[in-house]
């Protein structure tokens, strides 16, 4: 819960026009999705964490966080199942 709690704040840092208080934030929400073994929140936010980078200039990064999201995804599903999934709510 506390992951999927700061995954909201670093959205709403991100539409704030704080994209490196996000970055931040949500680094932090991955780490305890991460603890909680939580794979498909673990993707979704590698893939919010690509999107930031992306506008922050950094396609590099954000192509690995990607496949970082590919790779925990496995046979769970495609990132862009998990990408329309996060988009939902």
């Amino acid at each position: 819960a506390q992951a999927r709690a700061l995954s909201e704040a670093a959205r709403v840092q991100e539409y704030a026009g704080r994209p490196h208080e996000a970055l931040q934030t949500c680094r932090e929400a991955a780490e305890l999705a991460r603890r909680a073994d939580d794979v498909r929140l673990q993707a979704a936010l590698q893939l919010r964490l690509a999107d930031t980078l992306d506008r922050l200039g950094d396609p590099a990064a954000a192509r690995l966080h990607r496949s970082a999201a590919d790779r925990l995804l496995g046979e769970e599903g495609s990132a862009y199942e998990i990408r329309s999934a996060s988009t939902e709510s």
